[in-house]
């Protein structure tokens, strides 16, 4: 795809990022054809299936990237169990602004983008919000540990991926928002 360590081209990438937020998005709503549908004519994603397909309508749509892992960071392989380096991985999240973002990691990197429209503001609100956490990491429960190996530094991934604690945890600060806001 890109040189690691090295910056994507910002407008490809975008695109790209778009097009895997879509494809995440119906992966989603597979299990419901009326969702599905709403993927599919709902004007809501129209400017984000526009950027995507043919990266027209705005100049650029903007997405948020950091290193959130070394490169060489080890996790637990979910079928045989074995150490093996982090690769990569995808979710969707909401914000107490109820905006979706998509998030995505290869080998550390980490990259957000907005769904519903070229900002990345409420990205940067929630990452302020929350400690600079990752919503690849901490958010799934998961966590980051450095450990000196025969005076080694290594990096590892432990815990569970679940999906379901971070859509709890969308849950419960867009709770805690309505709260603060009445």
């Amino acid at each position: 795809m890109f040189p690691l360590g090295i910056d994507p081209p910002k407008r490809e990438m975008s695109r790209f990022m778009a097009k895997m937020a879509l494809e995440a998005l119906s992966l989603r709503f597979s299990h419901d054809p009326t969702l599905l549908d709403l993927l599919i004519d709902d004007p809501h994603y129209d400017r984000i299936r526009h950027w995507a397909r043919r990266g027209d309508g705005f100049v650029q749509w903007p997405y948020y990237q950091r290193q959130i892992f070394p490169e060489e960071t080890l996790m637990v392989h979910p079928t045989s169990g074995e150490w093996v380096q982090a690769g990569f991985g995808y979710d969707l999240f909401i914000t107490k602004r109820r905006e979706t973002y998509f998030a995505f990691c290869v080998y550390g990197y980490e990259f957000v983008i907005n769904v519903g429209g070229p900002s990345i503001k409420g990205y940067e609100e929630w990452l302020m919000d929350h400690g600079n956490i990752s919503p690849l990491v901490e958010r799934i429960g998961l966590r980051l540990e450095r450990r000196l190996e025969s005076s080694e530094e290594k990096f590892y991934l432990f815990g569970g991926q679940n999906l379901v604690v971070g859509r709890d945890f969308d849950r419960n600060q867009m709770d805690k928002s309505w709260v603060r806001q009445r």
